[in-house]
């Protein structure tokens, strides 16, 4: 849509497609916890049960820690 500088300087011209490493991301302990390697089908569901969680962690919703729908 526009041409684009980030905060350090480095500028991204318009029509630039740019990706990420979802899966690095999707398997990092540091996010993830010691079972990030493991596959766990209701990993999001046990995090949606915790207090003030209930509405987040979704599989469409889009966060820093989860890029796939971005």
């Amino acid at each position: 849509m526009r041409d684009y500088t980030l905060n350090d300087g480095t500028k991204i011209p318009k029509g630039t497609y740019l990706i990420t490493p979802s899966s690095a991301a999707n398997f990092d302990e540091d996010i993830w916890g010691p079972t990030a390697k493991e596959f766990d089908p209701w990993r999001f569901q046990k995090q949606r049960m915790a207090p003030g969680q209930e509405t987040l962690h979704s599989m469409v919703q889009t966060t820093p820690q989860f890029t796939y729908f971005g």
